[in-house]
């Protein structure tokens, strides 16, 4: 019975831990999105000719940029990659 119970706690334990890690990355993700659209509104909101799409685990979104401004993101969004 003692084994069981133990089992029991152990699963609790790791499937919390595990939900606890899912929502710090999503949380993350979501973090990183919004730095990246507040660059890209007050950096680049002029002239809207490429597009950019910022894609993370779970989401994808697709913004029009000029190929200055995207030139620009890509210099100083090091982790951005721009195609």
């Amino acid at each position: 019975m003692v084994v069981v119970v133990v089992v029991v706690v152990v699963v609790v334990v790791v499937v919390v831990v595990v939900m606890v890690v899912v929502v710090v990355v999503v949380v993350v993700e979501v973090v990183v999105v919004i730095v990246i659209l507040i660059v890209i509104f007050f950096t680049f909101h002029r002239s809207k000719d490429m597009e950019i799409v910022i894609i993370t685990h779970t989401t994808q979104h697709t913004y029009r940029v000029s190929q200055e401004e995207c030139a620009r993101l890509r210099e100083s969004v090091p982790y951005v990659k721009v195609y």
